[in-house]
């Protein structure tokens, strides 16, 4: 039994209704610490993680519900002289709290709120702001003012090439910053037009890949895109969804400071965090070294290490990658552990590994017994608007008891990427990538052709060294979980 349940039942008979508030709740909610962090998150959470105020609005619930249970149980109804658990009666009572709360929370009604069909075009999904008559999108109206500046220097240097690549560029933007909801269908790519953006001599496709031109009148009307959101309420926990993944109301909001305890809260709920992180990978590396096959060990060993090593480079992302399973950055954490994992394989070059009883010496990344990469592709491609170049690998990877066709390879690691028109390396242009998609820096303009040379791995994770990728994910994971909630965890949890 926790100490602070038998000195609660020692002293039952001499607690008074101020001591629950002196000492009692308070020592309590202290024990309670783990539990009540995973009954938020469960309960006003997304994706295994919940915002501060979310937090402590489940904590003073929390709070309020733990006082009127120990009321109960030892003045009311007397439990304690009876010998009944406090424990599992408090565990019930918090449980209950959540089951009631979530489901307020689903009981509100959803509405369709208008996204930006600009941002849509760009794969962004960004809800609109209404503005008078109109509907303003925030992206678009800062990528607008961006370019005109950039327009502005451009000008200034007479570079009229790219003042007109910048010019092209600007139109959408220009077109979807504070648009009309009413709107028509393009007569050649069927997206939608807001009639906000029809001139005196006709309306034109906003969108850089169509070149439509024609008489509004002779094109249907189209319905303005929409998302499913939640009703508008009081309430800063309402949920909405964005590019950046699900936020509540209060997200949208920027604090001009801190408040002192909740910063000391955050801090140290991080460093409980990061070093049980930091354990558990040092834990699972020496089980690796002691009782893996020496064919495999290497490989196991070099992940383990890629994880620690972005750990220590990223400790905020991976916190939110391995405690909280949530996808904190940008570009998927999954290519940069593995791109480190890749790194260090290098690195290790050359090495030995016993296969079929037998010594073999690995001295290229293109091994096939090493299952890093299954050669090298290229293909051709255009630098998008956002400055990304797409995945146009040719090669697809087949297999499983169907033989499944999984798509494109990805991009297991790049080895150059061109400039066609000039035939000069823009590899020292990568800003990061992914397994399908590369990030450039901004002075590489959208539309530029370039030719992308890679070396290639399956499309699926359970092949190659993907599958390293994500058993030492899963481990990781499992474990920490097991660590601060004191049970296995449910796979859809």
């Amino acid at each position: 039994m926790s100490d602070i349940f038998k000195q609660i039942n020692e002293v039952a008979s001499f607690i008074s209704k101020e001591d629950l508030d002196k000492w009692v709740v308070p020592k309590l909610m202290e024990h309670y610490f783990y539990k009540l962090n995973y009954l938020a998150v469960k309960t006003y959470g997304a994706n295994g993680v919940c915002n501060s105020v979310a937090k402590k609005a489940f904590l003073e619930n929390a709070k309020s519900e733990i006082n009127k249970a120990v009321d109960t149980f030892i003045f009311k109804s007397e439990h304690w002289k009876t010998g009944r658990d406090l424990n599992t009666y408090l565990l019930t009572s918090l449980n209950r709290l959540s089951d009631r709360l979530i489901s307020d929370k689903d009981s509100i009604k959803k509405i369709n709120i208008p996204i930006c069909p600009g941002c849509k075009f760009l794969d962004r999904r960004e809800y609109m702001i209404q503005d008078g008559q109109f509907w303003r999108c925030q992206n678009c109206t800062s990528d607008y003012n961006r370019i005109r500046n950039e327009i502005s220097l451009a000008k200034e240097n007479n570079n009229f090439s790219l003042i007109m690549k910048l010019e092209s560029r600007s139109q959408m933007f220009l077109a979807f910053a504070k648009h009309s909801r009413k709107g028509y269908r393009c007569g050649d790519c069927a997206r939608f037009i807001p009639e906000s953006f029809n001139g005196e001599n006709g309306i034109s496709c906003p969108y850089p890949d169509c070149m439509f031109f024609g008489d509004i009148s002779k094109l249907e009307l189209m319905s303005h895109p929409v998302g499913l959101s939640n009703r508008t309420d009081l309430s800063l926990q309402t949920k909405i969804e964005s590019d950046s993944g699900e936020q509540e109301i209060q997200d949208l909001f920027i604090a001009s400071n801190v408040n002192a305890d909740s910063h000391i809260e955050i801090e140290q709920a991080f460093s409980i965090e990061y070093k049980l992180l930091n354990e558990v990978i040092e834990e699972q590396l020496k089980a690796v070294k002691r009782t893996n096959h020496a064919g495999t060990m290497l490989q196991k060993v070099l992940m383990y290490e890629a994880y620690n090593n972005m750990v220590k480079s990223f400790p905020e992302d991976m916190v939110s990658y391995l405690v909280h399973r949530k996808q904190a950055s940008d570009f998927p954490i999954q290519s940069k552990i593995f791109q480190e994992y890749v790194r260090l394989v290098q690195e290790s070059l050359p090495y030995s590994i016993v296969k079929e009883n037998s010594v073999h010496e690995v001295i290229s990344l293109l091994d096939p017994k090493i299952s890093l990469f299954e050669g090298i592709s290229k293909f051709d491609a255009i630098v998008k608007l956002d400055n990304t170049i797409p995945n146009n690998t040719k090669e697809t990877y087949t297999g499983g008891r169907k033989f499944k066709e999984y798509g494109p390879c990805f991009i297991g690691m790049i080895r150059d990427i061109r400039d066609k028109s000039t035939g000069l390396s823009l590899k020292h242009k990568i800003k990061e990538y992914s397994f399908v998609k590369i990030k450039m820096t901004d002075d590489v303009l959208p539309g530029t052709q370039v030719e992308v040379t890679h070396y290639r791995i399956p499309s699926h994770y359970e092949m190659g060294s993907l599958v390293y990728l994500q058993r030492c994910r899963k481990r990781i994971v499992n474990s920490i979980y097991f660590k601060l909630h004191k049970k296995r965890r449910n796979p859809r949890e």
